[in-house]
């Protein structure tokens, strides 16, 4: 065999690895062991998969069905689902191959979203703001019936699709970052409501309400539509940034001509 040969088989062989790889079908990472569904609302579970392939769910005795579209995403829809304290699994199954996502709860979710007032941690750096009863709180942290997911405080231009981060049940090891606001809110919830409780921590200290709004959620109202042509215009996809975005280059390749003809 020539060296010709060799290198077509291993481009062969390295093509159809490839497209093994894209058939595969996935599920966004914020879906993940240990998650909260919200009960008594539509669940909707998002992933990708290669265009086409059709992928069938399972769970709590429920199948819903998805086909991925062009651009590879599926969404599928469970009806809703009762709160349940007994740990689950859901079954997505592709093509060809099948993932599992472990202990899952059915209850309540809250998102906990504002400034520093609720970003402040459970065992916060500020001697003024911390509880005089933290170590004992971090030692009774111990509730199975409530899970907590951190949001990442990163930019972007445009929403992220999904979020590489995972949920957990509370323990004393991992409550000490979370928001000390969620964590007693959610103590209170279980102890109201007796369901598992579901805590998504989004919150940036001194961060606007503008920037946690999308252009939808803004051409809602009508006294939205100042902010949401601004906000569409240093959005990517919109014919808003398109136009911002000739404007700005016709501007500079004037500077341009102008600076070169001096």
């Amino acid at each position: 065999m020539n060296s010709r040969q060799i290198l077509f088989k291993l481009s062969a062989a390295v093509l159809m690895c490839a497209a093994t790889a894209g058939a595969q079908v996935k599920v966004d990472e914020c879906f993940s062991d240990h998650m909260v569904i919200q009960r008594e609302l539509p669940a909707r579970v998002r992933g990708t998969a290669e265009p086409g392939e059709k992928v069938v769910l399972s769970f709590a005795g429920q199948t819903a069905e998805a086909t991925a579209g062009a651009d590879g995403e599926w969404e599928a829809v469970f009806a809703p689902l009762k709160a349940n304290k007994e740990p689950a699994e859901m079954v997505i199954k592709g093509r060809d191959n099948t993932v599992t996502i472990k202990d899952i709860l059915v209850g309540e979710v809250w998102i906990c979203s504002g400034q520093s007032n609720m970003e402040y941690r459970v065992c916060g750096t500020n001697p003024r703001l911390a509880h005089k009863d933290k170590e004992a709180i971090v030692a009774a942290a111990n509730h199975p019936l409530i899970r907590t997911i951190h949001i990442p405080r990163t930019r972007a231009a445009n929403p992220e699709r999904t979020v590489k981060v995972p949920w957990q049940p509370v323990r004393p090891d991992n409550i000490r970052p979370f928001t000390a606001v969620g964590y007693f809110f959610g103590l209170e919830l279980l102890k109201a409501l007796d369901v598992p409780v579901g805590l998504v921590n989004a919150s940036w200290g001194g961060s606007r309400i503008e920037p946690w709004i999308n252009v939808d959620g803004y051409r809602s109202v009508p006294q939205g539509e100042a902010l949401a042509k601004s906000l569409a215009a240093r959005t990517g996809g919109t014919e808003e940034y398109s136009a911002t975005t000739r404007k700005y280059l016709s501007a500079m390749r004037k500077g341009l001509d102008e600076s070169n003809a001096a």
